[in-house]
């Protein structure tokens, strides 16, 4: 029994050996699956919007004109506001609140009847005249600086009695920082 043991394990040997010799190709494997992990995926801080660009000159001339849209006027060697006149300035009223930290200027003019020093103080007096106005109605003095400019800066040549009449007024001025465009805006004015 012992011999017919080995010689079966012999054959079975044997067997194995010249069968894989008959095999002119390697035996194939069959490759294990690869398991890459994904790239980590940077993660990136909300990008912020560049800043609005802000056209400064223009919005300040829209603000000046806004505020000078109706002429404030004076009758001849008054520096007395008349109703029309408080009327045209009570209209302006809501538009100098949007800006409480701002100065704002008054520019008082005359027509070229009379000498240079009395028109330098009775514009000077007109441009007081506003302020006061503005002030009584609840605005703060310091906001305010006042200008007398005489007859200089015409609108109208003063060759015509109606001429001379757009000349005797009172004009607002503003110059508005960026800073001051990009608050007002976030509070929903301009």
């Amino acid at each position: 029994m012992k011999k017919a043991t080995i010689l079966c394990l012999n054959v079975f040997l044997i067997g194995n050996i010249a069968t894989s010799c008959k095999s002119s190709k390697p035996a194939t494997v069959a490759p294990e699956p690869v398991v890459v992990a994904p790239a980590p995926v940077e993660t990136l801080a909300p990008a912020t919007p560049a800043p609005e660009v802000i056209d400064v000159a223009g919005i300040n001339a829209r603000v000046n004109e806004m505020l000078n849209k109706n002429a404030i006027t004076f009758e001849i060697d008054k520096d007395v506001l008349s109703q029309e006149s408080q009327a045209k300035i009570d209209a302006t009223i809501p538009v100098v609140s949007q800006f409480p930290n701002v100065q704002v200027t008054i520019n008082g003019y005359c027509d070229e009847s009379g000498s240079v020093e009395l028109n330098n103080e009775l514009s000077r007096r007109r441009a007081e005249s506003v302020k006061k106005y503005l002030v009584s109605k609840g605005l703060k003095a310091e906001n305010f600086q006042t200008v007398g400019l005489g007859f200089s800066n015409p609108v109208a040549p003063n060759t015509t009695p109606e001429n001379r009449a757009k000349n005797r007024r009172a004009v607002f001025s503003v110059s508005l920082t960026e800073e001051v465009i990009r608050e007002v805006k976030t509070k929903g004015f301009l």
